[in-house]
């Protein structure tokens, strides 16, 4: 499992952080997971996803606040998708309302190495996710 390349995403030729962050242009932050599904299977890594985030909220996780925090799924593999596809339907259920996106992945552009790794670089940095989650990652 590899989930620390930090990009952005957009239908667009061109991206930066610094451009995502003008929250006006639909670009989205967001990790690239590379995984074997032998090793770690989707239905986990979904279920590791929803403990993570708020799906009842828009443009938000935490204290990020931004059309670039919109949180979602976005895959290549069209089997994948349909695969998240089911999962989420059963998600849904469990909320008044769910704003997590489900699209095609259009464009990644890799964010750049001052981003990468963040929070290796920068100990006492913000996330969203409580450092205590971290762990249960190696398991």
């Amino acid at each position: 499992l590899d989930c620390h390349n930090l990009g952005i995403i957009r239908k667009a030729d061109n991206a930066d952080i610094v451009i995502a962050c003008r929250n006006d242009t639909g670009y989205r932050e967001t990790v690239r997971v590379t995984y074997d599904p032998a090793q770690a299977p989707t239905e986990i890594l979904l279920k590791a996803f929803f403990l993570c985030i708020d799906p009842t909220v828009k443009d938000r996780q935490g204290e990020d606040i931004g059309t670039q925090y919109q949180t979602g799924v976005y895959y290549r593999d069209k089997a994948l998708g349909e695969e998240v596809r089911r999962y989420f339907e059963e998600e849904k259920k469990k909320y008044d309302c769910f704003e997590v996106e489900l699209e095609p992945l259009k464009v990644f552009y890799e964010a750049e190495e001052y981003h990468q790794k963040y929070l290796d670089k920068n100990p006492g940095g913000y996330c969203h996710i409580p450092r205590s989650y971290f762990s249960l990652a190696d398991k």
